[in-house]
């Protein structure tokens, strides 16, 4: 059945006026302070409200209507939460003096005016160390790319007072958005999920920091295989970065597929095996 049209206050008091009548066997007097004609004035605002919520809570049990507490009410029923901030987590060069130990909370301040703190140290040698990085603001600002140069904050003297940037660990992500985790909860209630089919590689991937949209396919060159294609809504033309496309093919601890094998650059192929169902999964631009 259709949703009804909600009446007008004024159609609602016209009706009010007529069931009075009805019963009385007389017609309403035409002056505007007449008792019946105030007394359904009245009513009828409260009528329409009464429409209104009944309309309101209607929208509530849809995803797709569902205003933000309803909807994460309704995720929580099928165990879809919305995606948090996500911080960046990057991999750096540090130069210094040889033998010198980098510890965990030095902190470095990149182009952005974001604060990063040395999360994994260790021992220089041969002048520099691989550092470990955590961006201390979380979101997309975090993200920087690879031969960025960041800047000690507390100068050290065994430190020349600067990291590179080599490699993105984890790309930082602002909070899913409510029309991002709408499409999510809405496809949990419609598509079927049975740990490998193609709903389920479309749930996983769509966790992964910044990736809004996801298409998996069966290989048809090799049986038992699947090739994901993905979208990213932090990159002008919408094609994932290579480290994003490892997070990607990572899925770390969601996919229930395997452990990564290897990743390309964009336009090849990455891929990994293994898992509950044995299925070996690729990403694609």
């Amino acid at each position: 059945m259709p949703i009804p049209t909600i009446p007008t206050a004024a159609e609602i008091k016209a009706r009010i006026i007529a069931d009075i009548e009805n019963k009385l066997n007389q017609v309403t007097p035409a002056l505007f302070k007449s008792f019946t004609r105030v007394l359904a004035g009245a009513i009828a605002g409260f009528i329409l409200l009464i429409y209104q919520a009944i309309l309101w809570t209607y929208n509530q049990i849809y995803p797709d209507k569902a205003e933000e507490v309803a909807l994460n009410l309704a995720g929580t029923l099928v165990n879809i939460l919305r995606l948090p901030a996500v911080f960046a987590i990057i991999q750096c060069d540090v130069t210094g003096v040889n033998g010198y130990t980098l510890q965990q909370g030095v902190t470095f301040r990149g182009s952005n005016n974001i604060v990063y703190k040395v999360t994994t140290g260790g021992v220089i040698a041969a002048g520099v160390i691989s550092a470990e990085l955590t961006a201390q603001e979380s979101g997309e600002i975090g993200n920087l790319p690879n031969g960025t140069i960041l800047d000690i904050v507390q100068p050290d003297a065994n430190l020349d007072g600067i990291a590179e940037i080599t490699a993105t660990n984890t790309s930082g992500d602002d909070q899913e958005t409510l029309d991002s985790y709408r499409v999510r909860v809405s496809a949990e209630y419609k598509k079927r999920r049975t740990g490998g089919a193609p709903a389920d590689y479309e749930a996983w991937g769509l966790e992964t920091p910044n990736f809004d949209w996801i298409s998996p396919l069966d290989d048809p060159d090799t049986a038992g295989e699947v090739i994901v294609y993905g979208r990213v809504d932090n990159q002008t033309d919408g094609i994932p970065t290579g480290n994003q496309r490892t997070e990607l093919e990572d899925c770390p601890g969601r996919c229930q597929v395997g452990s990564l094998v290897r990743s390309r650059h964009p336009g090849q192929r990455g891929e990994f095996r293994g898992g509950q169902n044995g299925r070996r999964c690729q990403s694609r631009l």
